[in-house]
């Protein structure tokens, strides 16, 4: 196959701008030090998921890796053991969680593996509605490959790239043998892809007339696949959100509503590390578990719009959120420190700072970070769905043999109201101010229209009507029909997806906004109450005992009983206790937002920040009000007992 020296230099600079992550450097450091090697068949499934997902690692690199990072913290165990800082029981749980940390870096490279499907499902019908329109521009597969690895930027694009770059270097006789393995690697994955890329293929050997019948059904095929596959999803999605809300959230809770009842009779069995360990490290690990395995089966979504944000280490958003959690939780974590009483409504809420800190900092992040981003987001969506009827009224005008140029002149008066009228009025003043052809005027390098507008769909479709548009009035107008209901079938499939999936996205965003920051607000306010309640008794009980002693020998044992069944000074006080359960309900909320985001909107950055800090901004004002409300509304019945 030849390839022209141009996109030669583009697959060699795409080759050399694949950088190594943080992971990948640490493993081949890790096998240069102590190189170690995996059984057989681990091997095997290691270098399975590196060829996939195409890792620049050995499964003895990443075996290593796992093996001397879990030697490390055994070591740094033991060093902290042998200096007296660690207690046997502390020691002893560290063993123990050496074990799940070990597994998570084993399994780390299927996990990536996974992570790459799923990026991989976002493009999956966006790469066969490509090929096709490529296929109908010129019958070429050759071509249709690059068009179509030049218009995705995720793991399809990467997949697509080789494929092209392996057979330029002799590996393949033909991109056509090439295609062929591309296919049977994503057969298991998703067959209705790998279905429409046999049609696609097909459609090559095709004459005009059944190549463009054989062209519409893989777009059907990939499109219909989807359907049934995210109606499946949604319905099995169902029964993991009930077990999440049962194991995840509300047996949890109910574990909270008794500690402070054990912590009153066995202040020695409840500790806040314990808590700590349990609520806010084991179970939100429990629950990232329980989603990501079930992402799994998540299908094909839709790509979305590739907002290109600058990278730096530290911006204005992280500057503003990092003084607001520092300054806030600061004043509020020295207040509870300094802090004598066992038990005071301004310690409460003083400890409430260091929760609104936590949660203020990320929601703040969340929407600097999105503040500009997510309105040109919002705009290229709504213009990637008025795309279909722009071209669709083009198509028509062309039809009469008027050129582009003239026919665009006549429909943009009519889509005025529509967003993707910028778009093509900016075109035609480049066309009128600079005297360009229509495909100038988008894709000059200059001032061309098209690049005002970062979105991959858009810069993809309007590529191809550049390049019909030289094949004449009658072929760029069925082509351009053609286009326009493949872009409005795909947005009906999009449609119908987010009605499947309402039920379900509904469910979990309950459980963010309303279930865990309601149950947790509810167990403070309730573990303050009691607290309120022991410590009003424990005075009580301080004002008789020079009375009951005063009794003699029978008079001191009562008086010791009382001692010894309100240990007062044992038991966690709740400004500790209201820190651990605040993370654990931010913990939630952002796992439940995540994944949210990614099932809803897949692999979109912009979205699952905006979703982040919508949901906790609100579930965090949920938590402080319930806490708040519901300790003055029942607190008002302590002085009742206060004679007692």
């Amino acid at each position: 196959m030849e390839v022209s020296r141009e996109y030669s230099n583009f697959l060699d600079s795409e080759k050399r701008m694949r950088k190594l992550s943080a992971y990948e450097r640490i493993c081949r450091f890790s096998e240069s030090l102590l190189p170690i090697s995996p059984g057989k068949d681990t091997q095997r499934k290691f270098q399975e998921a590196i060829d996939f997902a195409h890792l620049k690692i050995t499964p003895k690199g990443s075996f290593s890796f796992s093996v001397i990072t879990t030697l490390l913290l055994f070591v740094c165990l033991l060093i902290t053991k042998v200096l007296g800082t660690l207690s046997f029981s502390l020691m002893f749980l560290g063993l123990i969680l050496l074990i799940p940390v070990f597994y998570f870096l084993y399994n780390y490279p299927m996990r990536l593996l996974l992570s790459y499907k799923i990026k991989a499902s976002t493009e999956m019908v966006l790469c066969t509605i490509y090929m096709s329109v490529s296929m109908k521009v010129r019958p070429n597969l050759e071509n249709a490959v690059k068009f179509t690895a030049a218009n995705l930027s995720g793991p399809l694009a990467i997949d697509l790239n080789e494929l092209i770059w392996a057979t330029y270097s002799g590996k393949y006789s033909s991109i056509d043998r090439a295609l062929d393995d591309f296919i049977e690697k994503w057969k298991t994955e998703n067959s209705e892809f790998t279905e429409s890329m046999n049609l696609i293929k097909s459609a090559f050997f095709k004459a005009f007339g059944e190549r463009e019948k054989v062209l519409d059904e893989a777009v059907s095929v990939v499109l219909e696949g989807t359907k049934d596959r995210m109606k499946r999803y949604s319905q099995d999605l169902q029964p993991v959100l009930n077990m999440l809300n049962a194991l995840g959230i509300l047996l949890p809770l109910i574990g909270m509503i008794l500690f402070p009842m054990m912590s009153f009779f066995m202040p020695e069995a409840v500790k806040p590390l314990a808590l700590i360990l349990g609520y806010n490290i084991f179970l939100p690990i429990f629950i990232v578990f329980l989603m990501s395995s079930f992402l799994k089966k998540r299908p094909a979504s839709f790509h979305q719009p590739e907002i290109i944000e600058p990278k730096k280490l530290l911006s204005f958003e992280h500057l503003a959120a990092l003084l607001f959690t520092v300054l806030l939780g600061s004043f509020g974590l020295y207040k509870v420190l300094t802090g004598t009483e066992k038990f005071s409504f301004p310690l409460l809420m003083y400890s409430t700072l260091v929760t609104v800190a936590i949660s203020g900092g990320i929601i703040i992040y969340c929407f600097l970070s999105t503040l500009k981003s997510l309105k040109l987001r919002n705009e290229i969506v709504q213009m990637e769905s008025e795309l279909g009827v722009v071209l669709f009224q083009l198509g028509y005008h062309v039809r009469g043999g008027s050129s582009i140029e003239s026919s665009l002149e006549k429909i943009t008066p009519r889509i005025k109201e529509l967003k993707v009228h910028s778009l093509f009025v900016s075109t035609l003043n480049n066309i009128n101010s600079f005297g360009l052809t229509f495909g100038d005027a988008l894709f000059n390098r200059q001032n061309g229209v098209i690049y005002r507008y970062p979105s991959r769909l858009i810069r993809a479709v309007m590529n191809a009507v550049v390049e019909i548009s030289k094949s004449g009035s009658v072929f760029l107008s069925s082509s351009l029909v053609s286009i326009s209901n493949f872009l409005k079938n795909m947005n009906t499939v999009e449609e119908y997806l987010r009605e499947i999936l309402a039920e379900v996205t509904s469910a979990m965003k309950v459980q963010a906004l309303m279930l865990a920051p309601l149950a947790t607000g509810i167990v403070v306010a309730l573990s303050a109450l009691m607290m309120s309640l022991l410590v009003n008794l424990s005075e009580w009980i301080a004002s008789f005992k020079d009375t009951l002693g005063g009794y003699g020998p029978i008079g001191a044992a009562g008086s010791g009983v009382f001692e010894s069944l309100i240990q007062i000074n044992q038991i966690t006080p709740v400004h500790y206790f209201q820190i651990i359960v605040g993370v654990y309900m931010i913990e939630v909320v952002s796992i439940l937002s995540y994944f949210l985001s990614v099932i809803e909107t897949g692999d979109d950055k912009i979205m699952r920040r905006y979703t982040l800090g919508k949901m906790l901004l609100i579930a965090t004002f949920i938590y402080v009000a319930t806490m708040i409300l519901l300790y003055s509304m029942m607190s008002s019945l302590i002085p009742k007992f206060g004679g007692f």
